[in-house]
Order: C-alpha cells, then structure tokens, then sequence
C-alpha cells in the first residue's frame, strides 16, 4: 500500500487504510517502506517482523533428484517468469532437476520448463518445502515490491531449506548475505547459487543452517515478544 500504483488501482482501498491508520493507538509494519508510509499518518508506528511458531531443528534431508522449489499466490508466480532461463539452463545440465511450484493455480501459460504443480494448503508447506533442496523467492524491483516482506522465502528458511532470493522485500538487515541467505540480482547470480545449491551438500546445509539460527534468534514470539509488549503498552 505504500506505492503510487497501489493509490490509483484501488484508491477505495487505500483511503480506508489511511482512515485506520489516522485512528489506531498503536501501528505495527513489518519492512521499512510500510514503514514510512504509516508514518505521514499514524501516531506510532512500529517496526516488527512477521514472526514464526515453529522452525525446524536441522536443515532439510538431501535428497535425489535434487528439487528447486517455489510457493506462493497464484498471482505472484509472474516473479518466476525472471528466472525461467535460468531454470531451463539448470535443468539442461542436471537432467534429473525438478522443479516445483505450490501455488492454488498454476499459471497460465504453463512455464516451458520442467515442472510439478502442488496444489498449496498449510498441510502442503508442512510437507513439501522441506522435500526442497533449495527455494526461490524472485521479486521485481519496483514499490509495490520493496514494501513486501518476501514472507514465502522466510517460510523456507524456516523449514531448513535454503533460499535465493531477490534483494526486495528480503530483511537483510536481519541476515548475513552469502553466509545465512543468498540474494541475487542479476541472472548470473541466480545461476550461481542455484547451481551450487544443488551440486553441493555441504555448502547447501551451511546455508540452511545459519538460516535457521537466524531465524530462531530474531523471527519466533520469543524473540519479539519484549518488542511485542511494548508497543501494546506504548511509549
């Protein structure tokens, strides 16, 4: 909602956003543009992460063949379309590499390479994404994108699979890139990643590693709770 395009496509939507905003006691946003944006028009408004009940104990089990997933809405599997060259260069040279989607409807049209469609329910995050040797959680660079969280990427990460990422949405601040996450932003370092993501285990349960301790360090209740508690109680 913090994006000139967001105003205009749903004007109606954003004026009672401002409304509520205008009259809350307390605001809590979880990335920087949202941030800002509730800022120009809420009393107080604080900065907290979505935060996550349960995070695995160890990275995902490496498995054959190797499996590059996603998830996400239906409408947000047009971030994919950026790395579809890149996914059809990996599966050229690992002609056993599967890539999954788990989404409620596949888009249309099908991507051109390789691929299963699992229809998503929380049953489903539970139970495939961590049958992922790595996640992708691609993300335009744009406003609309920037005020996003790139929540899916955290929801691997937190079930010990290591994710790329674009730089957008992702809270980098709160990780250590190239040791508990890997961004990309260019197409040769979605092909770099990836590449030794699914030829090597080793590095691959680093990653997943140090992205759970992050995440147990800074996205569970726990951790936020103090945070939590002060903004209810207020300044």
């Amino acid at each position: 909602p913090d994006s000139a395009e967001y105003g205009t496509r749903h004007a109606e939507r954003a004026e009672k956003l401002d409304w509520i905003l205008a009259r809350a006691d307390a605001v809590l946003v979880s990335t920087p543009p949202l941030e800002d944006y509730a800022k120009r028009i809420a009393r107080d408004v604080r900065r907290l992460p979505s935060v996550f009940a349960e995070i695995a104990e160890r990275p995902s089990a490496w498995h054959e063949p190797p499996v590059i997933g996603w998830v996400g809405g239906p409408e947000n599997q047009r971030y994919l379309r950026v790395i579809e060259p890149v996914l059809m260069r990996l599966q050229r040279e690992h002609p056993s590499l599967e890539v999954w989607i788990v989404t409620r409807e596949l888009m249309n049209p099908a991507p051109v390479y390789r691929h299963k469609f699992w229809p998503w329910s929380l049953e489903a995050e539970q139970t495939i994404i961590p049958r992922f040797t790595a996640a992708v959680a691609p993300l335009d660079e744009d406003e609309w994108c920037r005020a996003k969280m790139n929540f899916k990427a955290l929801v691997c990460t937190s079930r010990g699979v290591p994710c790329v990422t674009s730089p957008v949405g992702f809270p980098l601040s709160e990780f250590e890139e190239n040791r508990s996450a890997l961004t990309a932003r260019t197409e040769d370092d979605w092909y770099r990643h990836l590449k030794t993501l699914i030829a090597d285990p080793t590095r691959r349960n680093e990653i997943a590693n140090e992205g759970l301790r992050v995440m147990r360090e800074r996205f569970t209740a726990a951790a936020r709770v103090g945070e939590f508690a002060t903004a209810l109680r207020g300044r």
